[in-house]
């Protein structure tokens, strides 16, 4: 009996290993994961930038982690960091966002979630600000009638920002009328 005993625990003892090395590890999770990030692409320069995470990063509002060492804007900007929630990040520009200008946002490693998982790897996105819009034309340009010019031929355009010198001469086509 004492050898059948022991062949029956070493049997149930090899069951259970192959079963437990084959079963799913219960408890294991997916690392944390940015789930969306607002504006996706293309900003405006008032736009607020929020991210947001698949899970609860802070348990509470009271006891968070320092926004503004876990996200990182290339250029810098001076802007206020905060939780909108314990899943999101809300960076709000405390003056426009330069128009024209691209802004790269890393979200860092260093940080984890209320159940303790980070991020795999740094998530990276960009996101460009609108240029300047043109406002107005002085005096006013329509195909249909032909404007007068004053002697000088100045015409005067308004934008929604300043316009580097390169990027309208670039787009501008000064040619003369005869």
């Amino acid at each position: 009996m004492g050898r059948t005993s022991k062949q029956l625990q070493l049997g149930l003892l090899l069951l259970a290993t192959a079963l437990s090395a084959t079963a799913p590890r219960l408890g294991a999770q997916a690392p944390l994961a940015v789930l969306d990030h607002s504006p996706r692409d293309v900003a405006r320069p008032t736009d607020v930038i929020t991210i947001t995470f698949d899970r609860p990063v802070t348990g509470s509002l009271e006891h968070t982690v320092d926004a503004a060492k876990v996200v990182r804007l290339d250029p810098k900007v001076n802007a206020r960091f905060e939780w909108r929630d314990p899943s999101t990040i809300r960076i709000v520009p405390l003056e426009p966002l330069a128009p024209g200008a691209r802004y790269d946002i890393t979200v860092d490693t260093t940080f984890g979630a209320f159940d303790g998982t980070h991020l795999a790897a740094p998530a990276r996105f960009m996101i460009a600000v609108r240029g300047p819009s043109l406002m107005g034309v002085s005096p006013a340009i329509n195909p249909t009638y032909p404007a007068a010019l004053d002697a000088t031929g100045r015409i005067l355009f308004a934008f929604s920002a300043p316009v580097p010198d390169s990027l309208l001469t670039r787009v501008v086509d000064r040619k003369s009328v005869v």
